[in-house]
């Protein structure tokens, strides 16, 4: 059985490498992944988890044509990290969904506050670990990244 750091570790080199083999073809797609992976645990961090993900919807318009139970398809590599992001979260905890999907003022109705901010707090204390492994994992293997 796995631990929740090995299957953190897990799902974020298998979210890179896919994205290095199949979703991103070329070598300045790849190289944006890989520099956009780096910088994602300081902007969850820096500005919040829902702060991050809002960036995420306002940056394609077909998310609003979308029905976001799962991930759209988009080709911008900071949008397939957080998809990714939301995959794992979403696997992770039940309630990451309502959050997630924009659409948590009917899930933010049954929550005190207090219920509500320790919910949320948890939510981007995982993510933040997520994560920090996907940018392991990128750094792990950037292909542009001289071996000794």
């Amino acid at each position: 059985m796995q631990s929740r750091e090995q299957k953190r570790a897990s799902r974020a080199f298998q979210l890179i490498l896919s994205g290095l083999t199949t979703s991103f073809p070329k070598e300045e797609q790849r190289e944006k992944l890989i520099n956009e992976a780096k910088r994602l645990p300081q902007m969850i961090h820096k500005n919040g988890l829902l702060a991050s993900w809002a960036f995420f919807l306002a940056k394609d318009d077909d998310i609003h044509k979308n029905n976001l139970d799962y991930p759209p398809k988009l080709s911008d590599a900071y949008a397939y990290l957080l998809q990714g992001l939301w995959w794992h979260l979403k696997n992770d905890s039940p309630d990451a969904n309502h959050w997630l999907s924009g659409r948590c003022d009917f899930f933010l109705q049954r929550l005190t506050v207090d219920q509500a901010a320790i919910d949320l707090i948890g939510l981007t204390e995982e993510a933040v670990k997520y994560a920090e492994w996907i940018k392991r994992a990128a750094e792990a293997l950037d292909p542009g990244k001289e071996s000794l």
